[in-house]
């Protein structure tokens, strides 16, 4: 019988260990239990933007880590001042909650008023290049690929992880698995060791506000060092050039 991880976050570490081959480079970082609209993810590979980070802690604007202020901001534009009424057709809030998000982005400096509506700062880039999202499940690979798809929305690439043990439950279903753009990785309990079984080919997020605001928190918790916390754990270790 195949040695067995006997829990899921057993599973992690090798996972994590296996950064340069979902990313393609070593200057990657690597997030643990990362909380996204659409779910937790078990591991999340990011490749932040340093030339962006340059720009936005020059210009003083730090990590934007709420969802509906985020979501304001980019939906106003850069150059052509943004009236009340196409932020509220954009977003879907009311233009009361509006103004007064827009008033506290404007005194941060995310969101300035311009002759005729709104403007968003220039220095307000999103601070990522890509993202890969993996969920880790010993066996129950239906469970996970409904969880893993939902990452989607914000990450580039995402993955399933199943123990090596039970991974052909779902090697006979890749293809289907591919179509709905998740691959599929093993870990070996006996060695730790990770294959890549298939890989999903990268593209565009489902949700662009969702794939610069998981930037903007994990930017957020690399600066914080939240190690006392349970938002975010930092798996320590890996390569960056921030």
């Amino acid at each position: 019988m195949a040695t067995r991880f006997r829990y899921e976050k057993d599973m992690i570490e090798p996972i994590a260990a296996a950064g340069a081959k979902l990313m393609g480079n070593e200057t990657h970082m690597v997030f643990l239990e990362c909380p996204g609209s659409p779910g937790v993810a078990d591991v999340v590979f990011v490749d932040f933007d340093t030339a962006a980070i340059e720009m936005r802690n020059m210009a003083g604007l730090g990590p934007l880590t709420k969802g509906a202020d985020l979501k304001i901001a980019l939906a106003i534009s850069e150059d052509t001042p943004t009236t009340m009424s196409e932020i509220v057709f954009a977003t879907a809030y009311t233009g009361g909650y509006i103004r007064s998000r827009i008033s506290e982005l404007t005194r941060q400096g995310y969101v300035f008023i311009g002759e005729g509506g709104y403007c968003r700062s220039e220095f307000l880039v999103p601070v990522v290049k890509s993202v890969v999202a993996v969920e880790a499940k010993r066996d129950n690979w239906i469970q996970g690929l409904a969880q893993a798809r939902r990452y989607r929305y914000f990450a580039n690439k995402t993955l399933l992880a199943l123990d090596y043990a039970f991974i052909g439950r779902a090697t006979p279903h890749i293809d289907d698995m591919l179509a709905t753009d998740v691959g599929l990785m093993s870990v070996d309990a006996s060695d730790n060791s990770t294959q890549i079984v298939a890989t999903p080919m990268w593209g565009g997020p489902l949700s662009p506000v969702e794939h610069v605001l998981i930037g903007e928190r994990l930017w957020d918790a690399y600066i914080q060092d939240r190690e006392d916390t349970d938002f975010f754990k930092l798996f320590r270790g890996m390569s960056t050039v921030i």
